[in-house]
């Protein structure tokens, strides 16, 4: 058990069933099993590295991601945690992550960086996205992965951009806002409002 998981800023949550799990800097992932009234950490992560983000394809397997790449995956709610992926020739964080069941998933981070699992992260690709609408190359920093009560994902980035993709992350569209900004999270409501 480390006290650094007093001090350490926690950086994203999700829910494992009933159970809440928080990750975030020096690789600390805490579990409440009492809606938050109390934490306990995980004994078994891999990692020192800042974890960004989590996500839940049921109460048993869920993935975090976050700085040098990595990648962890638990299939026991949390508790304890394998290293999937890391790039330690270069630190190209990973901002979210949002698996749709135990096998499929999307990662994104900085520079345009997507990756997609359909092997429940044993083999990550790397997705090519399309030039940005003002134009450039695809190199703006996601930030968060959220999807729709319809199933479209969508991803907030910097400079006021909204990404789009309505087939599981294949391909996406960019959605022009107005702001200049960066957008570090967002969701959707049932009415189609952003």
């Amino acid at each position: 058990k480390s006290t650094a998981a007093t001090l350490a800023p926690i950086l994203g949550a999700a829910r494992a069933g009933k159970r809440i799990v928080a990750v975030g800097d020096y690789g600390i992932v805490l579990l409440s099993d009492d809606e938050g009234k109390t934490f306990r950490q995980a004994v078994g992560v891999p990692v020192s590295s800042t974890l960004t983000s989590v996500s839940f394809a049921d109460d048993k397997h869920g993935w975090a991601v976050g700085h040098w790449g990595v990648v962890l995956k638990t299939t026991d709610g949390g508790e304890s945690w394998i290293l999937q992926r890391s790039d330690t020739g270069e630190d190209r964080p990973l901002f979210s992550v949002h698996f749709f069941d135990a096998n499929e998933g999307i990662a994104v981070g900085l520079w345009s960086l997507v990756l997609r699992t359909r092997d429940g992260g044993k083999n990550w690709a790397t997705l090519d996205l399309p030039a940005p609408p003002d134009g450039g190359k695809a190199d703006r920093n996601l930030f968060k992965i959220f999807t729709s009560p319809k199933g479209s994902l969508f991803i907030a980035a910097e400079r006021g951009l909204v990404l789009r993709s309505d087939d599981r992350g294949q391909h996406w569209r960019y959605l022009s806002t107005g702001y200049k900004g960066s957008f570090w999270s967002g969701t959707a409501l049932s009415n189609g409002t952003l």
